[in-house]
């Protein structure tokens, strides 16, 4: 009588012992996926804190996809129309404004709720050029000559795509910046003029309007998608010289020439040369909006889809991102931060994130 008790619970005793070799392992945890849409230049900070936080908290998987800022928030409010699905739980981009202008004033799918309604402002970066000691010129080229180098028929260059990348628009407002730093009236044209659709500017009373056409194709000037892209043909020779952000180049070991402030967009220095500037897409971009992308300081915002897939879990990851460990690894990373990180609406903001943000 005994043995047959003994033998019905020994599969029962085998079993609960499983189990709990299982739970006390975590084999039986299912992580939480938390994808983010950013900008190609946050990619080595955003891949260092990704590291820190999974193994901070071991039931999230974080899961990154970078492209020029333009083309995240293209990814975030038009590929769901496609696919049914949202794509994203975080967004950060190289240009804040770029949410305001983007997400805000989209509405989502069958919805009265915006894609956005809050924006933290949380870095800033520094515009100029990449290159290598191999590049051409590279024992010549300085602050004060970089453009007449950039210029010159033998020397080959490299731009984010303006339409798809802040750092493509932010290149062609410091070209004209500079005609008016150097007193020299055709940097942008000299430079820009290889497109076989010229990018054409408006000038009156009120500012500068660049306008881009809706094809844009060059023989002697390498267009990417993004800032980021650039890097490989630098490094490989292919091109002698990218705009590009001071962090990148600093992260990836190439040289940089910093611009000088009134050009490099670091701060509202530019204001001195010229306060009123835009970039406007001649041809209609995105389905609901039609911006133009005005000059300011480069700046970078992040937020949180109001259809994120898993909003709890991403306004943990967004706390720590802007927590002094998560600041700390973006220094390390050479990604200079905005402390205290700033936010445009504060009654949007989910409470966690309150305590460490200030009003605008």
């Amino acid at each position: 009588m005994v043995i047959k008790l003994l033998r019905k619970a020994v599969p029962g005793t085998i079993l609960f012992f499983l189990i709990a070799s299982l739970v006390l392992t975590g084999y039986s945890q299912e992580k939480t996926t938390v994808k983010i849409q950013l900008a190609g230049s946050l990619l080595v900070p955003f891949g260092a804190i990704e590291e820190t936080f999974e193994a901070e908290n071991p039931d999230i998987d974080v899961l990154i996809e970078g492209h020029g800022s333009i083309q995240v928030i293209r990814h975030v409010i038009e590929l769901p129309a496609f696919s049914g699905e949202p794509i994203a739980d975080i967004v950060a981009v190289a240009d804040y404004s770029l949410i305001s202008k983007l997400m805000y004033k989209t509405m989502i799918p069958e919805s009265e709720k915006p894609y956005a309604n809050w924006c933290i402002q949380f870095g800033t970066n520094s515009l100029g050029l990449a290159y290598t000691s191999q590049s051409k010129y590279a024992d010549e080229i300085n602050k004060d000559n970089w453009y007449q180098i950039l210029s010159r028929e033998d020397v080959k260059v490299g731009i984010s795509d303006p339409r798809f990348d802040a750092c493509g628009y932010r290149a062609l407002m410091a070209m004209k910046l500079a005609e008016i730093f150097y007193d020299e009236a055709d940097i942008l044209p000299d430079i820009t003029g290889r497109f076989s659709y010229p990018i054409k500017v408006e000038e009156d009373s009120n500012g500068c309007t660049i306008l881009i056409p809706e094809i844009l194709e060059a023989e002697r000037l390498a267009i990417r998608d993004s800032s980021i892209k650039l890097l490989f043909p630098i490094m490989s020779g292919d091109l002698d010289y990218a705009f590009e952000y001071k962090s990148v180049a600093r992260q990836h070991g190439v040289n940089f020439l910093e611009f000088p402030d009134e050009i490099n967009l670091s701060s509202d220095s530019y204001k001195t040369l010229c306060e009123n500037m835009k970039v406007k897409l001649a041809f209609k971009r995105f389905a609901s909006v039609n911006p133009d992308y005005y000059i300011l300081p480069i700046i970078y915002g992040i937020t949180i889809p109001d259809n994120a897939p898993h909003p709890q879990e991403a306004v943990r990851l967004v706390e720590f991102i802007l927590s002094p460990s998560g600041q700390e690894i973006m220094k390390q990373t050479l990604q200079v931060t905005i402390n205290p990180p700033v936010v445009d609406i504060s009654k949007n903001l989910p409470r966690q994130l309150l305590d460490i943000t200030i009003q605008k």
